[in-house]
């Protein structure tokens, strides 16, 4: 007597075998979606790295300005121009680095995903076994689930592209900085020499 194979095909729900590979193969891969989500959300990773590596420059390229400026005695016209203007976009490059670091509290998903914090914490604050019952019929039916999880996508995709345009604005604003107080020294340099042939 031989095993039914249908008896140990993979379940959709739990409790419910697979009659049907048909019916199996018309279901959508969740393992899919959740990888697709994963590499989505290290797009936001890497955008909130490369904008604390700019936040971290600007800072220390502020420090250089403060010390380039307290060792002019008499800064003529020409360094103070390049100096405010290194000042400027030091503080453009830090301020887009600092959006690029805020933390997003709100989604422009118009229904409840039970995926996102924020409808979470929001949506059953207090009610913790609401939310499990909710979650447990979500990933109860396959294509619920993976609807909820290429909505969780979209969203974390305009969030990575709002940071990566912050970090755009930032890294153009520090490379400007960089040549401003490069054209700074060179001019405290040059006023110096003056003073002293």
């Amino acid at each position: 007597m031989t095993a039914d194979p249908d008896l140990y095909a993979e379940p959709s729900i739990p409790g419910q075998p697979f009659r049907d590979a048909a019916v199996r193969s018309s279901l959508p891969n969740t393992m899919d979606a959740w990888e697709a989500l994963k590499l989505v959300s290290e797009w936001v990773k890497h955008a909130e790295t490369k904008a604390g590596i700019i936040l971290g420059a600007s800072g220390v390229l502020g420090g250089a300005l403060y010390t380039l400026a307290t060792l002019q005695r008499s800064p003529g016209p020409a360094f103070i121009i390049a100096l405010a203007v290194c000042v400027a976009l030091v503080l453009i490059a830090a301020f887009s680095a600092s959006m690029a670091l805020r933390p997003r509290l709100r989604s422009m998903q118009k229904s409840v995903n039970l995926l996102y914090y924020a409808h979470i914490a929001q949506g059953f604050r207090g009610r913790p076994d609401r939310y499990t019952e909710a979650f447990t019929t979500l990933v109860a039916d396959p294509s619920a689930l993976a609807t909820a999880i290429a909505s969780q996508i979209w969203s974390i995709s305009q969030v990575a592209h709002q940071k990566y345009r912050w970090n755009s604005i930032g890294m153009v604003a520090l490379l400007g900085a960089l040549a401003a107080i490069a054209v700074a020294a060179l001019v405290a340099v040059s006023s110096n020499l003056a003073w002293h042939p």
